[in-house]
């Protein structure tokens, strides 16, 4: 059963007061006032709350509570009724203009004035989508929800990563992310993140990077299906935060986690890791992985003669030989003192011993004083992940002391 709503009768005229209260007080509760001070006391108060407000439009009172009503978000959900004539005058079209929900005509017309009476009120407890976004448009957060399309019906914040999102009068209404946004590989994946929400009702939350116009950006996704009273998936409802500044300083800590800081490469607690991270399902396009132990010669001999320092300076040489030879695509650590371990993705045993030869060519190039740069590789290949790891370093490293141990004899 639904509760009886609260009527406020501010009306000067006590034979209209009376007619209305007659009417209607079988149905709703009534508080009467031809004060117009009172009325606003009464109002501000808030003791009881009032659903809608029936105002003698041809009162002196009336556009000065009208102003109060509409300047006060206290009464937004506050319906505001007009007690008329038979004929609408300029005086009536002006106060509906100021917010006035709707009409009462004389001479009454019970169930009219009650149908009225009702819709204002269930119109005022509702929110339309420009109330709305105007209400979250506040907020820092971008807030958007989309049909069973992946359309947009709204969306609070635009963005500069955005097609015509600068031009007057543009929306998002009845667009895609495919139509609208700069980044076409990342819209393609949020229209196919929607359908497959719309096709489960699993919520989902993910960070994408954007790069439009020069600029790096992080943005938190997070969506949730919207369903109607029968359960029914309707669309979708969803929240966008701008996470630049923590995923930047993330990803920073991360490096300096996963950096080795003497010679820039990536730390042994890195590798470690990485060797759990590239043995899931989404790497195996990774395989076969060409693995190459290394490891510099005659370290101890320069840390005896020019000291630690140019041991130190010594192993860097290592990490920049590594880094003029090898692709972009490889990952090296340092494992140890002056040991390394190299992993080549999509790379065959051929192509793995040709960067070891351009590396034994090149390392000539390095010197400290008249001690040259020698390093010793050793090569085995990964080629299942289903593969121990373990199996195929013990491999590499099995071959890289065997060239370590005959440059020792020659």
């Amino acid at each position: 059963m639904t509760a009886k709503k609260m009527l406020l009768l501010v009306i000067q005229d006590p034979e209209i007061r009376a007619e209305l209260r007659e009417m209607l007080q079988d149905h709703y509760y009534i508080s009467e006032n031809d004060d117009l001070h009172a009325a606003m006391q009464f109002l501000n108060d808030g003791h009881i709350p009032v659903d809608a407000v029936v105002l003698a439009s041809e009162d002196d009172a009336a556009v000065e509570l009208m102003c109060m009503l509409r300047d006060n978000a206290k009464f937004n959900m506050t319906a505001l009724l007009l007690v008329t004539r038979q004929n609408v005058t300029e005086r009536e079209l002006s106060l509906l203009e100021m917010g006035a929900v709707d009409c009462l005509q004389m001479p009454f017309q019970k169930k009219l004035v009650m149908h009225r009476i009702d819709n204002a009120i269930r119109f005022k407890d509702s929110v339309t989508y420009e109330e709305m976004e105007s209400i979250l448009r506040a907020l820092p957060s971008n807030i958007y929800m989309k049909d069973v399309q992946g359309r947009y019906i709204f969306c609070t914040h635009y963005w500069h990563h955005l097609h015509h999102a600068d031009e007057p009068g543009w929306t998002v209404r009845g667009k895609t992310d495919v139509e609208i946004r700069k980044d076409k590989e990342n819209a393609e994946a949020a229209l196919q993140a929607d359908l497959e929400l719309l096709k489960s009702g699993k919520p989902s939350a993910y960070t994408i990077e954007i790069n439009s116009d020069g600029i790096q950006e992080f943005f938190e996704i997070i969506k949730h299906p919207i369903r109607n009273q029968h359960g029914a998936i309707t669309g979708i409802i969803g929240l966008i935060n701008n996470v630049t500044e923590y995923e930047q300083m993330k990803r920073a800590l991360e490096k300096q986690l996963h950096t080795d800081e003497m010679t820039g490469l990536y730390s042994r607690s890195y590798f470690e890791e990485f060797l759990r991270e590239i043995q899931k399902e989404e790497h195996k396009k990774d395989f076969p992985l060409c693995i190459i132990s290394a490891d510099c010669d005659g370290l101890k001999s320069v840390n005896d003669v020019y000291g630690h320092l140019a041991g130190d300076q010594y192993i860097r040489m290592a990490a920049m030989l590594f880094r003029m030879i090898l692709p972009d695509t490889s990952y090296v650590f340092r494992t140890g003192g002056d040991e390394f371990v190299i992993l080549l993705p999509r790379c065959n045993q051929r192509s793995g011993n040709l960067y070891i030869q351009k590396m034994r060519e090149q390392a000539g190039l390095f010197q400290i004083k008249e001690h040259t740069l020698s390093i010793s590789f050793g090569l085995a290949m990964w080629t299942d992940s289903a593969l121990p790891a373990t199996i195929c370093l013990a491999e590499s490293d099995r071959n890289m002391y065997a060239e370590k141990k005959s440059k020792k004899n020659a």
